[in-house]
């Protein structure tokens, strides 16, 4: 239930970012539940989400990493409304409104 502000903030700009915070959601609720009943299918499904969030985890930090380097995007994210607009205007636009 932790998870659901930071992915509600993530899912309205950043869909990688939202796609790994909803995967390890999942997964700690799978893990929960096997530790709740010792099904072994609930750890198989557990296990088998922690692969797939492994994947995603990698991409999106290659991904993310490689766009701070270069200084725009190399590698499809999901970006879209403001966090497309961050990319397009860069940051200037955001630190003028802090002010």
């Amino acid at each position: 239930m932790v998870l659901l502000a930071p992915l509600a903030a993530a899912g309205d700009s950043k869909l990688a970012a939202a796609v790994v915070i909803g995967c390890v959601a999942l997964r700690l609720a799978l893990a929960g539940t096997h530790q709740l009943t010792w099904a072994p299918a609930w750890e198989d499904a557990a296990g088998a989400v922690g692969l797939a969030l492994t994947v995603l985890a990698l991409y999106a930090g290659t991904a993310f990493a490689m766009e701070d380097a270069r200084g725009r995007p190399v590698l499809p994210v999901g970006r879209h409304g403001s966090g497309a607009e961050a990319m397009e205007d860069g940051a200037e636009p955001g630190i003028r409104n802090l002010l």
